[in-house]
């Protein structure tokens, strides 16, 4: 026969062991309940297409695969990564972005040097509207509008579901094939990785 006292204990225990479980679970979850409506986090490259075949690499074919035709640069993650803040390291900025991107050294003084590509950040304030999964953009340092011009535009960016986006990216490159600068417009889907 159980005592006052020990069914005050078992009672106690239960509550007790429900609140770890209930506690447990919220330390799992993610920024989201953290940053309410948010899209921060760190995403890597899952795709770049471009709106027309072109040779970007020097090897005589044209292909719209951008992962493919812009090497060397490296696109895996974290050395190609589009952070989108807030995120668990700089958790104080809420609405910037930075997206890593490849900038050509190539020059029309000397056509026959090989290519290759370096990281340039565009760098971007958003504005994040849940109920319409879409995102206004602005430059962050808008003193500097030449910037796009050279190193690229991020024109659009969309919530395609919770962890992925997709952007709207225009870029100048040279063409190997035809051998003019062409003007590109880029897909790229991005996938969330922490």
């Amino acid at each position: 026969m159980q005592t006052h006292s020990s069914k005050q204990a078992i009672k106690a225990l239960t509550t007790f062991l429900i609140s770890l479980v209930l506690f447990s679970q919220g330390c799992d979850s993610e920024s989201e309940e953290e940053w309410p409506n948010s899209i921060g986090g760190f995403y890597k490259y899952e795709s770049l297409v471009a709106d027309r075949p072109v040779d970007l690499n020097q090897d005589g074919k044209a292909s719209t695969d951008l992962l493919r035709e812009i090497q060397p640069f490296n696109f895996n993650f974290p050395d190609a990564a589009f952070e989108v803040m807030p995120t668990y390291e700089r958790d104080r900025i809420k609405d910037e972005l930075y997206l890593f991107f490849p900038h050509s050294d190539y020059l029309d003084s000397e056509p026959n040097r090989p290519i290759t590509y370096s990281p340039s950040s565009l760098e971007y304030k958003y504005t994040y509207h849940p109920d319409r999964k879409t995102i206004d953009l602005r430059l962050r340092l808008p003193e500097y509008p030449d910037k796009e011009a050279k190193f690229g535009k991020l024109e659009r960016l969309t919530v395609l579901d919770g962890k992925h986006l997709e952007a709207k990216i225009s870029k100048r490159f040279f063409d190997f094939k035809t051998r003019s600068w062409v003007s590109l417009n880029m897909t790229g889907v991005f996938q969330k990785v922490r």
